[in-house]
């Protein structure tokens, strides 16, 4: 009789024990899904800021956003021009902008590379789809677009060939001028 009130107090304990674990992982998870949602907005207003500031639509990259001062954040800034990239501390999240070719007057496209940030790619396909489908489109109105991969400068657009689940994506997002 001891040993089977044992061996269900090892079952509980380990039980207790795992769905604690659970908890915290999904906890992190959906404060990263904050961050990310912050970083998004931060990333917007800057483009605000620019487009109050009578700036051209069809110039827009972070190269330029960095240089004029519209960027009000901490974050690495790599590449030049439409090929420049930024990442804020510890995300791992790497944000590219570039006008919308189809629309540069009123839109601009962000690709988003989810790939490197540790808690977002262990759920890749929801991380991605969230993302897009919640901050993109429903609190932006904007839209998601699964497949992008790279910008492709003679086509001055993200090139697609990407899937549901790769950590890839962009948003055209929308600005009234």
């Amino acid at each position: 009789m001891g040993q089977i009130i044992a061996v269900m107090f090892i079952i509980v304990s380990a039980f207790v024990i795992l769905s604690s674990q659970l908890r915290t992982d999904n906890l992190l998870y959906v404060d990263e899904l904050e961050r990310t949602k912050e970083m998004l907005s931060l990333i917007d207003r800057s483009v605000g800021d620019y487009i109050l500031a009578k700036e051209k639509m069809g110039h827009i990259n972070f190269d330029l956003l960095d240089e004029n001062k519209y960027m009000a954040a901490n974050y690495t800034l790599s590449g030049s021009g439409f090929l420049s990239k930024i990442e804020f501390p510890h995300s791992n999240i790497i944000w590219q902008i570039i006008p919308n070719p189809n629309d540069n007057k009123i839109s601009y496209k962000l690709l988003v590379d989810i790939r490197n940030n540790v808690i977002l790619s262990e759920k890749i396909s929801l991380s991605e789809k969230y993302i897009g489908e919640q901050f993109c489109e429903k609190i932006y109105f904007g839209e998601y677009i699964y497949d992008s991969t790279v910008y492709d400068a003679g086509n001055e657009d993200y090139l697609g060939g990407g899937t549901t689940s790769d950590g890839l994506f962009s948003c055209t997002l929308y600005k009234i001028k």
